[in-house]
């Protein structure tokens, strides 16, 4: 449905899925008088196209992924820049930059946004698309390594990230302990950021790791008493990342998703939790990658959803849902393999959640993130263990599957007189597909 306007409407089906993943409710930081701001205030998510930063004062708070894009966009255009962070962060190079820039024509370009011509060699020479493509893969995969805290890669990794941060704010030596973290490199998510570190060098610019005190009317005043006068602010402070959906979802007994997951979000592969029968999560808790290719993860998910709803659709199956023991081993799993993974480390990030454990104190756990590499998550999703599912066929007869003994192509026999040739032609192999492989003799025994 594509409502207009916000109307109440009634619906039904036999299975939910949700699609929003967590990064859907974008959030105003909890700022004293942010609001009282006569200014232009703003939310990078919920960006106005009509703001012309041009010759105005602009702070920017936050240096997430959208802080970091934002900062050398405006940098440029605008006369005073306040760039407020509330910690350190990684930056890395452009990923697989020499590759990108060997495969255009254009070595200035940095969002890579291929020309015409290149698209249609590409078109002509299919095998040279797929081998530049399994190398940027190749690349993006090798990521994975770098998760290990005592890998040679990982490594190697935080020496070359840290030089890099070095030679690029060398002209500002004073920000660079402001910025470089003492936590690994992808504890929190890795960004790029090309232009982010070279705008902050530029006169203009100021970095304010001083927490925020109060915004007025017209500036934003630090803990250490300067007030700051600004023409805009831009919130760059991220989304509510709580597993919860941002409505109600109620499974058997009335039980409330947002309240179950409070204590643990406990999944099943991501997809599904036990008491939400019918219920699947796309991007759900411990569906993300911290390094690899996210997009891949997103079709295995969605390969292995098709696989049941196909169960639920012809194997007269009712209802379906993961076996508590089944959710409970695979949050254990997960709980075990963040230990030894960069992701534990002492950083703010989305990735964690404040969780309860058994004796009810509050602990950090990963429970964004998906416990392995990417490619492992397209080899564990791709078929399902149905041994792990509680299931209730919709009559009690565990062979309502056989259906009436026959198939649709038997039941095309009725028209098939009155069908053109090549509708006919498909019933018939539809009848008749098992001879396609028979091997005959060419001499008689």
């Amino acid at each position: 449905l594509d409502l207009p306007q916000p109307e109440l409407v009634e619906d039904e089906a036999d299975v939910f899925i949700t699609g929003t993943g967590l990064l859907n409710q974008w959030k105003w930081p909890t700022i004293d008088g942010l609001h009282n701001f006569k200014g232009v205030l703003l939310h990078t998510a919920n960006w106005d196209d009509t703001f012309d930063p041009t010759d105005k004062s602009v702070a920017i708070i936050g240096a997430g992924s959208s802080g970091i894009q934002v900062v050398p966009a405006l940098a440029s255009k605008v006369k005073a820049m306040h760039h407020y962070v509330r910690g350190k962060t990684w930056i890395s190079n452009q990923l697989s930059e020499d590759i990108l820039k060997a495969g255009t024509s254009d070595n200035e370009r940095t969002n890579f946004d291929y020309h015409e011509s290149e698209k249609e060699l590409w078109k002509a020479d299919r095998r040279s698309y797929i081998e530049y493509r399994k190398s940027l893969e190749f690349r993006l995969q090798g990521q994975y390594e770098i998760t290990r805290p005592d890998s040679l890669r990982h490594i190697t990794a935080r020496a070359n990230y840290e030089k890099s941060m070095r030679e690029r704010l060398k002209m500002k030596p004073e920000i660079i302990g402001k910025l470089i973290p003492d936590f690994p490199p992808l504890c929190k998510r890795l960004t790029p950021g090309p232009g982010y570190l070279e705008a902050l060098t530029a006169s203009h610019v100021e970095l304010i790791t001083q927490s925020i005190a109060h915004i007025d009317a017209e500036g934003i005043t630090t803990s250490e008493g300067v007030r700051r006068p600004v023409d805009a602010i831009i919130c760059a402070t991220g989304f509510d990342t709580s597993p919860g959906q941002g409505f109600p979802i109620y499974g058997r007994d009335g039980v409330n998703l947002r309240e179950k997951y409070a204590a643990r979000p406990k999944t099943y592969l991501s997809l599904c939790t036990d008491n939400f029968p019918n219920f699947f999560q796309s991007l759900g808790p411990h569906a993300f990658q911290g390094a690899g290719n996210l997009l891949i993860m997103m079709e295995a998910i969605h390969k292995y959803m098709a696989k049941i709803l196909r169960r639920l659709a012809y194997g007269n199956i009712r209802t379906i849902e993961p076996k508590q023991k089944q959710v409970e081993s695979f949050t254990n799993y997960c709980d075990e393999y963040f230990q030894n993974t960069v992701y534990n480390a002492d950083c703010v990030s989305w990735y964690k959640s404040v969780v309860s454990n058994i004796s009810g104190e509050k602990t950090q756990r990963v429970t964004a993130l998906w416990p392995g590499s990417s490619t492992h998550a397209v080899h564990a999703l791709e078929s399902v263990k149905w041994e792990d599912f509680n299931m209730e066929t919709c009559d009690g007869n565990d062979f309502g599957w056989f259906g009436n003994g026959g198939t649709v192509a038997e039941n095309g026999l009725n028209h098939v007189a009155s069908l053109d040739g090549e509708e006919a032609a498909h019933i018939v192999e539809a009848l008749t597909w098992y001879l396609n492989g028979t091997r005959y003799l060419h001499e008689p025994l």
